[in-house]
């Protein structure tokens, strides 16, 4: 565990990888890794997410989101909804709707709202449930063109050719 907060982005690296291999299951340990400074390390991380269901994973991930999304950057935004689509379960639902379809939400004003909302269809799309589906649906028939437009852009997202999500 000492390597996880050694100096050298490699060793780190390796170390991470090590840990997610003979301890897959420690989201306490792993997860903090999320906001590395090292984009590699959040890679592995996001990659180790995305083969994981657990309810523990999942709390994580929507209270990270939730404390510490207002001024990410935008591919940290959708690695994180996307990780919560293959992460997550019918209870991130109401949470990814919420993001989605309300024309007044406000937990993220401003900057990265059409990001968030993106976001949430791209994870919507990734639970891949009958519920999911039907707020997709929704969302692509909205009165609201934001809405639209998110819906519209995360199925393109969701799309690109070489995108891990849809392997």
């Amino acid at each position: 565990y000492a390597m996880l907060d050694h100096p050298s982005d490699k060793v780190r690296t390796l170390a991470i990888r090590v840990l997610i291999s003979k301890e897959p299951h420690n989201i306490k340990r792993l997860f903090p890794f999320i906001k590395d400074p090292y984009e590699p390390i959040q890679k592995e991380i996001f990659a180790w997410m995305d083969n994981q269901k657990s309810e523990q994973l999942e709390n994580h991930l929507i209270g990270y989101m939730k404390k510490n999304l207002h001024q990410s950057d935008p591919d940290h935004i959708l690695a994180c909804y996307k990780a919560l689509g293959h992460c997550g379960s019918a209870s991130t639902i109401p949470f990814l709707r919420r993001i989605l379809l309300k024309d007044g939400w406000n937990s993220f004003t401003g900057f990265g709202k059409l990001t968030h909302r993106r976001g949430a269809g791209c994870a919507l799309a990734l639970l891949d449930t009958w519920e999911a589906k039907d707020i997709l649906l929704e969302a692509s028939n909205s009165k609201f063109p934001v809405v639209r437009q998110a819906f519209h852009e995360s199925m393109a997202i969701i799309n690109e050719p070489g995108d891990q999500s849809n392997e």
